[in-house]
């Protein structure tokens, strides 16, 4: 026996089977193998658990800010679990805002009118946005920052709570994504996010232009025009 845990126990684990197996043996365990922070993790997704905030990797910021820089002149920025925005480039910055650079995405999305208004169907984006980020936080629903930010979403706003409630979980990693182009049209975009391997929900996502000259539309300057006080209705 190893960490007071028997050869059997071991198979499960390695097999994810070991669903019922507590945080502490795996801490026990980990300890004992002096597993890595990737192995760790690792370990603890085979049981069924996340890592705790504590145990959330930590980044050359650096590092991260040439990644995004580096799909100029094609907006890129990096959410962390929360979505919260650790860093965007230039090009990312003009198309959502610049409350983008220190801001959460869905607290930018449901609360913030000036960012809504450059989408140009904010609803069918803001119900998108709620189903990929339940996809995305099923993992981490008991975090008590996952469960503060859906209280102070559903606080603030009716529209993320009927979004929320009606669990319509799903992946759309790669959507089109319609943005608002000067005063009298809208532009197209691929949006694309790619998870980092092991490394607690942390994602990068990217826009791509449409190269469809169909996809970029003029449309009527009452509709599209920006303005900083209006905000989406039910």
């Amino acid at each position: 026996m190893l960490a007071g845990v028997g050869a059997s126990w071991y198979q499960w684990i390695e097999q994810g089977r070991a669903k019922n197996v507590s945080r502490e043996v795996l801490e026990s365990i980990s300890h004992a193998l002096q597993l890595d922070a990737v192995q760790h993790r690792y370990l603890l997704r085979l049981a069924g658990l996340s890592e705790t905030p504590s145990e959330l990797p930590h980044y050359d910021m650096n590092l991260l800010n040439q990644v995004v820089n580096g799909y100029q002149p094609n907006a890129a920025y990096i959410v962390d679990r929360y979505w919260n925005v650790l860093c965007a480039n230039s090009a990312a910055l003009s198309l959502f805002g610049p409350e983008l650079a220190s801001g959460n995405y869905l607290r930018l999305l449901f609360t913030n009118p000036r960012v809504q208004s450059r989408f140009v169907d904010w609803r069918r984006e803001a119900g998108h946005a709620v189903s990929r980020f339940q996809a995305h936080a099923a993992g981490y629903l008991h975090d008590p920052d996952i469960r503060e930010l859906t209280r102070e979403l559903r606080e603030a706003s009716p529209e993320f709570t009927g979004m929320w409630d009606s669990r319509d979980v799903a992946d759309r990693t790669c959507a089109a994504l319609d943005m608002r182009a000067g005063e009298s049209g809208h532009r197209r975009y691929y949006q694309t996010t790619l998870d980092f391997t092991f490394v607690g929900g942390f994602g990068l996502v990217l826009l791509t232009p449409s190269t469809d000259p169909t996809d970029d539309r003029t449309t009527p300057a009452t509709s599209l025009a920006f303005d900083a006080n209006w905000i989406p209705m039910p």
